[in-house]
């Protein structure tokens, strides 16, 4: 009979083969499974001010509506990337307004080409 133990190595093992190395991903044993992931999960709320704009949480596309946006994440270190255009000489900004310890913020002016591009390392704690 396959211990806990095996069945996680298992796991991680097939998950590795379709490609999530690189990615977060989480094998919850018995003694975790009364838990809920979703319990330990904050809300990353991004407001980016540009004419236009796009926005990645960790590489997937987050929404924005009227520059802002929000999705849910664990515990750990995580990536905003993102892509603003505008007029040349306007100026821009993304801010990361929440968790408290995530806050973080970006911005300048756009130059000739009314094109930027950056990313913001932040880490929410447990």
């Amino acid at each position: 009979m396959a211990t806990p133990g095996d069945k996680k190595s298992a796991a991680l093992k097939m998950l590795k083969k379709a490609g999530a190395s690189g990615h977060q991903f989480l094998v919850l044993d018995a003694l975790a499974a009364d838990k809920s992931v979703a319990d330990s999960e904050e809300t990353v709320e991004v407001e980016i001010d540009a004419e236009a704009s796009l926005a990645w949480l960790n590489g997937v596309p987050l929404t924005l509506n009227g520059g802002k946006g929000s999705a849910d994440v664990l515990p750990g270190n995580h990536v905003l990337s993102f892509e603003v255009r505008g007029a040349p000489g306007t100026s821009w900004s993304v801010k990361i307004t929440a968790p408290p310890e995530a806050k973080s913020e970006d911005g300048d002016k756009f130059d000739g080409t009314g094109f930027d591009a950056g990313r913001i390392k932040f880490v929410v704690k447990p």
